[in-house]
């Protein structure tokens, strides 16, 4: 399986950078890995889904389990299309990321 996630630390700010279809699978994958990133993250995490055009309801699960270990449980999505903001939204996440 080709790597689903890449890590990025600059002042302080880790960016998650997802790619691909980000299904079950994948997501139960990447999960613990994602979580141990997001613990060590000093002061903000963004997620990247420039080439994400897919997220499951199991991706859902690991981004929320990655934001209760953010402070505030706030994090940024960006780079997402229009339809995965949408699956954020109806799922009633829209207090915890943040879109641009």
């Amino acid at each position: 399986m080709r790597d689903v996630a890449a890590y990025k630390e600059e002042n302080g700010i880790l960016t998650c950078i997802f790619s691909g279809k980000l299904d079950t699978v994948v997501s139960e994958t990447i999960s613990d890995d994602v979580f141990d990133h997001i613990q060590q993250a000093k002061e903000a995490v963004v997620f990247d889904f420039k080439n994400v055009d897919y997220v499951s309801s199991a991706f859902l699960r690991v981004a929320i389990r990655a934001a209760r270990a953010v402070p505030g449980m706030k994090i940024k999505v960006i780079n997402s299309l229009p339809d995965i903001r949408d699956v954020f939204r109806i799922a009633g996440l829209f207090k915890i990321f943040s879109f641009e």
